[in-house]
């Protein structure tokens, strides 16, 4: 998700990359450490998404990880 809370365990810094909308979901992809990180939102027609460029925080719940190793 988008932004930081309060005692977040996992928070990543990065720069919106592309925003693509999609309907209902718009899809962000940002750039983390060199790599593109997609996220996909529900369209809010109260807020606009994030600019290309802009700075961004992501934070990720541990419950959601799946780590792969090769």
């Amino acid at each position: 998700a988008l932004g930081r809370r309060p005692n977040d365990s996992l928070v990543l810094s990065g720069q919106v990359a592309e925003v693509h909308f999609l309907g209902s979901v718009i899809r962000i992809q940002v750039a983390v450490a060199g790599q593109i990180i997609s996220l996909d939102k529900f369209n809010q027609h109260d807020r606009s998404p994030p600019a290309v460029g802009a700075p961004v925080e992501l934070r990720v719940s541990h419950h959601d990880l799946l780590v792969l190793a090769a």
